[in-house]
């Protein structure tokens, strides 16, 4: 796995999460700053529901060890644009024995798919950072598979891979990017998004 990764649950009502001061990119630069150091390259993916939204922050491993066939992708999948970005950008779930039942485990699947033919996907670049902005709720693939798991992601483990296809032989075998483990995540304990701003769900309603 060539990245790090930090888990970030946000709610926000906008698409470039990073850009926003108090977010944890914002916060990441502001502590470098105060340091005198140059912030990190974060690499963030940011899945939109209704309702709420799902941030993955991710860092580049400072023990890297040389590997010229990835760090050519990656710097390809950087500079090259959203089409390229578009045509490479893989998402492989998977659900570990025991994470989840039959029909759960059928639903999700453990098959590799192009995320930018899967769902609406939006890309923002920075000296700082790159982010995958992605609309699940424009999918009725993706919708149908979050119908099935809302309901189970409190008995749910669950693992999202991200990967780099790579199409020629300069580029396999391809190498796992990042990847994050969500344990029993609770959805209905996160606080819903009104225009006005974030409203936890014991709130009352007007």
């Amino acid at each position: 796995m060539k990245f790090l990764f930090f888990l970030s649950f946000i709610l926000l009502f906008v698409f470039l999460l990073v850009s926003i001061e108090n977010s944890f990119a914002g916060k990441l630069r502001k502590e470098a700053e105060l340091q005198g150091k140059e912030p990190p390259f974060l690499f963030v993916v940011c899945f939109n529901f209704p309702g709420f939204a799902f941030a993955c922050y991710f860092q580049r491993r400072s023990d890297k060890t040389k590997d010229p066939s990835f760090d050519n992708l990656w710097n390809k999948f950087v500079n090259q644009g959203d089409d390229f970005r578009d045509e490479r950008f893989k998402i492989l779930p998977g659900i570990p024995p025991g994470g989840a039942n039959w029909v759960v485990r059928k639903t999700v699947g453990s098959k590799p798919a192009i995320c930018g033919r899967a769902v609406e996907q939006q890309w923002f670049n920075s000296k700082y950072y790159l982010e995958a902005n992605m609309d699940v709720s424009g999918s009725y693939m993706a919708t149908k598979i979050l119908g099935v798991v809302k309901g189970q992601t409190k008995k749910l483990t669950i693992d999202i891979t991200f990967i780099i296809q790579g199409n020629d032989i300069t580029e396999l075998p391809e190498r796992v990017l990042c990847g994050i483990r969500m344990h029993k995540p609770d959805l209905k304990a996160m606080p819903r998004w009104a225009i006005e701003g974030p409203k936890n769900r014991s709130d009352k309603e007007d």
